[in-house]
């Protein structure tokens, strides 16, 4: 049974199961074992053949967990990671989000983009239709998926706490005999420790593409080409000014999925699900203007002075469509922009985020992205996509939408219902509040602080609230912060790690020249404002945290000076020593090893295993065993180049090196270094 009472596995035999839940497979990856998604072998039609099941219960039994969905079905809506680092120091801890299961695409449909795009052949990313067009292994969700009923309606969450060890948990790789505890200095400098970890808006909102999903599965293309054909005839048949609009009632929306379900999708127009929003002064939603025009899918015959926003679509010269193969772009007179004016014009304009920082799900061309703080800072649609640089689904430009580095109004809602708002059908989804339907969140300044509470954890744990974890909220009332880019304690910027997604490291990402107009309008680090004295006031640690009394570990803050209150900043934004370095960031590598493994052990098989995998996914089973031996060795060359060259590696892992490049330059001798004490700690005293 799983710590809320269902049962772990399927069995006629085992308990209930709930009677609903989302049957949808995502992937998740055990970074401490070696795994990771660049270690999946090109071969996309075994991939896109399995995809084609991930909405089917496969009730599997054999050695790949993963193929089998939980009995609590799908609750996190993401594709996952854990590491043996920080996170194996800390009990309960739930996994780390790396890319999203579901996404709208242009028309409003619902998208699985479950296997990512790390899975696409090499050259695919040239395709010209690529950018604008879904690649072959995503698929659309309807009414036949099980759960479906659930997207939209429930939180799809997990939750990067700031934590700490209750007690001596961990155990070191290079000192297998030691006990040791994690936590991070100065945790009165961070408020907001019970950070939202989801790429859906407010916890809930599909994160809104500009791309259109095309069916080419089970079709031809010369019948999709006739379709097109057929499209193309009805319009130009149509009686003489007859709207696009009046037209697509007149033919109606059977005619339309008879199109879609031949290979032949129609462009969105004045439909298009990227218009502008209309805000109200209380952020509501008020309206939509139409949608806009977007390159590959629609050409632009005439742009003509409007009062609605540059690039939204007036009218439709011309219907187009999208084949797998070909797109025919439908042609539009768009608004210049020139009369437009807001009814929230008298709002300033939003501050840019610091592309400098680490900000791994949003793009890193400056002002692409902005801190929505005023209600005319939400107008524009949040558009995501996959970066053409690094390959990674991230939002693309827009209002930003990153509760890991920032605090929303919208998150004391959402742990509110975490609270109290779980399914009776399913108690690991929490239904979302009608109240935040239609409305937007700002990023606002938080009221109160977070601390560790160990009756907190005992509580939730009692009464099954998600999740598990010491953070209590203590609101006195007052801001415990300004508004801004709120940092994570190092050992918590996982994705940039270079064994998770080195290319994410702001220093490895193309960010451009900073214009001289957007200088005064970047998002500044948080000013931190709670003392030692009044976080110590109120933190109840568990009876054998080795952590909470150590003053040492705490600071006063320093109002303007963020690289004093957070010196791992330096990481991105300064140039420090290698003693300097190690002093700011241990790194903790949880023990993996057993007797006898390495870097040439052989994984042993067992040929019913085979059978297994083949039975219920055909030509995945050597896609396995190559993951298998492939993060076997991944996880060897880890462990050996951290036990036997950690200066190396430090200094790697500091500036986002990748791991390969690592192995290269490591020289044959051991670095000298300090054994580990027994308390040591996921961060030690900086000065």
């Amino acid at each position: 049974m799983d710590q809320f009472g269902y049962k772990s596995y399927f069995s006629e035999l085992e308990g209930v199961t709930p009677k609903r839940k989302l049957v949808v497979a995502g992937q998740h990856w055990d970074i401490g074992l070696g795994e990771h998604p660049s270690l999946i072998t090109t071969n996309v039609d075994v991939l896109s053949s399995a995809s084609r099941r991930v909405f089917t219960d496969l009730k599997y039994d054999g050695p790949y967990s993963f193929l089998t969905l939980p009995p609590v079905g799908n609750i996190y809506g993401h594709n996952t990671a854990s590491d043996a680092g920080y996170q194996a120091l800390i009990s309960n801890t739930d996994p780390a989000c790396v890319s999203p299961l579901f996404v709208r695409d242009l028309a409003g449909r619902t998208i699985y983009i479950g296997l990512g795009p790390e899975v696409r052949p090499e050259g695919e990313w040239t395709d010209g239709n690529q950018q604008v067009l879904f690649p072959k292994n995503c698929l659309m969700v309807d009414a036949s998926v099980q759960g479906t009923e659930l997207i939209e309606n429930v939180f799809f969450t997990s939750f990067r706490c700031l934590d700490a060890s209750t007690g001596h948990y961990g155990v070191p790789a290079d000192a297998p005999q030691n006990r040791i505890a994690g936590f991070y200095e100065q945790p009165n400098l961070y408020p907001y420790k019970l950070r939202l970890d989801t790429f859906y808006i407010d916890g809930w909102r599909l994160p809104q593409t500009q791309m259109l999903y095309v069916k080419t599965e089970d079709t031809l293309s010369r019948t999709a080409e006739e379709a097109g054909a057929s499209l193309l005839r009805a319009w130009a048949e149509r009686p003489t000014d007859q709207s696009y609009e009046d037209f697509y009632e007149q033919q109606g929306e059977a005619y339309f999925d008879k199109l879609f379900q031949s290979g032949c999708t129609l462009i969105p127009t004045i439909e298009a699900c990227n218009g502008y929003n209309q805000v109200g002064p209380n952020f509501e939603l008020l309206d939509y203007w139409s949608g806009r025009a977007v390159k590959g899918l629609h050409e632009v015959v005439e742009r003509r002075t409007d009062e609605a926003p540059e690039g939204t679509i007036l009218e439709v010269v011309c219907p187009g469509y999208a084949l797998g193969h070909r797109i025919e772009p439908a042609k539009v007179i768009v608004s210049d922009g020139a009369e437009y004016v807001s009814d929230n014009q008298d709002n300033a304009d939003p501050q840019v985020i610091d592309v400098r920082l680490p900000h791994p799900r949003s793009s890193s061309k400056w002002g692409a992205c902005w801190l929505p703080t005023l209600p005319k800072h939400f107008e524009a649609p949040a558009i995501w996509g996959w970066d053409d640089e690094t390959g990674h689904f991230m939002q693309l430009r827009g209002p930003v939408w990153d509760p890991l580095h920032y605090y929303y109004a919208s998150v004391p809602e959402v742990l509110k219902a975490f609270e109290s708002d779980t399914l009776v059908e399913n108690r690991w989804l929490v239904k979302v509040p009608e109240a935040m339907r239609l409305r937007f969140y700002p990023a606002v300044a938080m009221r109160g602080f977070d601390v560790l509470d160990a009756d907190e954890l005992a509580s939730r744990q009692k009464m099954s609230i998600q999740p598990a974890t010491m953070i209590r909220r203590f609101d006195d009332g007052k801001a415990s912060c300004t508004v801004g880019y709120h940092p994570l304690p190092l050992p918590l910027e996982l994705e940039i790690d270079n064994w998770w997604f080195p290319e994410l490291h702001p220093a490895n990402r193309q960010i451009g020249e900073l214009s001289f107009k957007l200088e005064d309008r970047i998002v500044p680090v948080i000013d931190p404002k709670t003392t030692p004295q009044e976080y110590l006031a109120v933190v109840n640690p568990p009876a054998d945290a080795p952590w909470v009394n150590a003053m040492e570990h705490l600071q006063m803050p320093v109002q303007g000076r963020p690289m004093e209150n957070y010196p791992q900043l330096h990481r991105y934004k300064g140039q420090l020593t290698l003693s300097e370095i190690k002093a700011l960031s241990f790194v903790h590598l949880e023990y993996q090893f057993t007797d006898g493994i390495s870097a040439t052990s052989q994984v042993e098989y067992d040929p019913r295993d085979f059978e297994k995998v083949e039975a219920a996914l055909p030509g995945l089973y050597q896609q396995l065993k190559f993951l298998d031996v492939s993060a076997q060795e991944r996880m060897a060359l880890r462990q050996k180049l951290y036990i036997e060259h950690y200066d190396t590696y430090i200094m790697s892992w500091w500036t986002g090196g990748n791991p390969q490049d690592m192995a290269k330059h490591t020289v044959a001798e051991a670095d000298k270094r300090a054994a580990l004490p027994s308390a040591a700690t996921a961060g030690v005293s900086t000065v």
